[in-house]
């Protein structure tokens, strides 16, 4: 019984992972293409396939685990608006003031805050249309898991 448990709440968390990796991945890819006025999917290729990929994935998974579409859409709304509070408050808040915060809290920051650092300065500009898109969209999608669930 615990090793069942165990196994799907693993399942879950990749799952969500896999999702929320891609939706992530793809902020900067969709605002370099809105700088140069190109195709996502021509900015950085091979980015843009995997990102796309591993959401289409997650959400089929998603969609297996959760047992029951309202359930699923509920989660991938809720997963859908975490980039996009993300994002929003990376283009509101200067990048010394979270860098700084972070690596007072996490032991170790400092490897990972290039990647960061890069994702901040090539994404700021267009990011908060970005962000307030995949926060309406991230809403909107769990109101309707919740309609779906509650049945109309």
């Amino acid at each position: 019984m615990f090793g069942n448990f165990f196994k799907e709440g693993t399942l879950h968390s990749i799952a969500h992972f896999g999702y929320f990796g891609g939706l992530a991945a793809l902020v900067p890819i969709l605002t370099g293409a809105l700088k140069l006025n190109r195709a996502p999917w021509t900015v950085f290729p091979p980015t843009f396939w995997i990102a796309l990929g591993a959401v289409l994935i997650s959400i089929i998974a998603i969609f297996i685990l959760k047992k029951g579409f309202g359930n699923a859409m509920m989660a991938i709304g809720i997963t859908t608006m975490i980039p996009g509070f993300l994002a929003l408050l990376f283009s509101i808040v200067s990048q010394e003031q979270i860098f700084g915060a972070l690596s007072a809290k996490i032991t170790g920051f400092s490897v990972v805050a290039p990647v960061f650092s890069f994702f901040v300065e090539h994404s700021v500009p267009k990011m908060a249309y970005i962000a307030v898109a995949y926060i309406i969209i991230g809403y909107l999608v769990f109101k309707m898991g919740v309609k779906l669930k509650e049945g109309f």
